[in-house]
Protein backbone atom coordinates (compact mmCIF):
# COMPACT_ATOMS: atom_id res chain seq x y z
CA UNK A 1 0.00 0.00 0.00
CA UNK A 2 0.99 3.51 -1.06
CA UNK A 3 -0.54 6.07 1.70
CA UNK A 4 0.04 10.09 2.97
CA UNK A 5 -0.96 10.96 6.30
CA UNK A 6 -1.25 14.04 8.20
CA UNK A 7 -0.65 13.94 12.01
CA UNK A 8 -1.61 16.76 14.51
CA UNK A 9 -0.81 15.87 18.62
CA UNK A 10 0.21 17.17 21.90
CA UNK A 11 3.75 18.01 22.25
CA UNK A 12 6.43 19.73 24.61
CA UNK A 13 10.06 19.81 25.34
CA UNK A 14 11.13 18.34 28.96
CA UNK A 15 9.91 15.29 31.38
CA UNK A 16 6.44 17.91 32.25
CA UNK A 17 4.56 20.42 29.90
CA UNK A 18 4.45 23.61 31.12
CA UNK A 19 2.80 27.27 30.63
CA UNK A 20 6.61 28.26 28.95
CA UNK A 21 5.37 26.58 25.58
CA UNK A 22 4.34 28.85 23.27
CA UNK A 23 2.49 28.68 19.97
CA UNK A 24 4.02 29.37 16.79
CA UNK A 25 2.07 31.31 13.65
CA UNK A 26 3.21 30.12 10.32
CA UNK A 27 2.77 31.93 6.53
CA UNK A 28 3.11 30.32 3.42
CA UNK A 29 2.99 31.63 -0.12
CA UNK A 30 0.24 30.29 -2.65
CA UNK A 31 1.14 28.90 -6.07
CA UNK A 32 2.13 32.07 -8.28
CA UNK A 33 3.53 33.96 -5.57
CA UNK A 34 7.46 32.80 -6.15
CA UNK A 35 6.97 34.77 -9.57
CA UNK A 36 6.27 38.42 -8.06
CA UNK A 37 2.50 38.42 -9.06
CA UNK A 38 0.65 37.15 -6.65
CA UNK A 39 1.11 38.29 -2.83
CA UNK A 40 -1.57 36.15 -1.19
CA UNK A 41 -0.23 33.87 1.69
CA UNK A 42 -1.98 31.15 3.52
CA UNK A 43 -1.40 31.96 7.67
CA UNK A 44 -2.41 30.01 10.44
CA UNK A 45 -1.42 29.67 14.31
CA UNK A 46 -0.84 26.68 16.41
CA UNK A 47 -1.55 26.32 19.61
CA UNK A 48 1.22 25.77 22.62
CA UNK A 49 2.40 22.41 22.86
CA UNK A 50 0.81 21.21 19.33
CA UNK A 51 2.96 19.62 16.96
CA UNK A 52 1.98 18.95 13.17
CA UNK A 53 3.83 16.68 10.44
CA UNK A 54 2.96 15.23 6.85
CA UNK A 55 4.30 12.62 4.69
CA UNK A 56 4.21 9.45 2.79
CA UNK A 57 4.85 5.90 3.66
CA UNK A 58 4.60 2.45 2.11
CA UNK A 59 2.40 -0.65 4.38
CA UNK A 60 3.23 -4.20 3.47
CA UNK A 61 2.87 -7.79 5.68
CA UNK A 62 5.29 -10.57 5.30
CA UNK A 63 4.56 -13.75 6.91
CA UNK A 64 2.90 -11.99 9.21
CA UNK A 65 4.69 -9.24 10.28
CA UNK A 66 3.86 -5.46 9.54
CA UNK A 67 6.42 -3.52 7.67
CA UNK A 68 6.58 0.56 7.47
CA UNK A 69 8.66 2.78 5.42
CA UNK A 70 7.71 6.18 6.35
CA UNK A 71 9.04 9.57 5.31
CA UNK A 72 7.87 12.84 6.75
CA UNK A 73 8.53 16.12 7.16
CA UNK A 74 7.54 18.70 10.63
CA UNK A 75 5.82 22.11 10.35
CA UNK A 76 8.82 23.55 11.86
CA UNK A 77 11.30 21.75 9.55
CA UNK A 78 9.39 21.38 6.13
CA UNK A 79 13.30 21.18 4.07
CA UNK A 80 14.57 18.23 6.56
CA UNK A 81 12.58 15.12 6.42
CA UNK A 82 12.90 12.21 8.66
CA UNK A 83 13.06 8.52 7.46
CA UNK A 84 10.91 5.90 9.61
CA UNK A 85 11.16 1.90 9.49
CA UNK A 86 8.94 0.02 11.49
CA UNK A 87 8.54 -3.72 12.49
CA UNK A 88 5.74 -5.35 14.02
CA UNK A 89 2.73 -8.05 14.62
CA UNK A 90 -0.90 -7.66 15.13
CA UNK A 91 -1.85 -6.80 18.67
Amino acid sequence: QLVAYMDIGSAWKGFIPDVGNSGATYSYPTLGSNTGNNNVYVQFTVPAGVALGYGGGLRTSIFGYFIRLDEGWSIDTPKKPVTYFSLGTDF
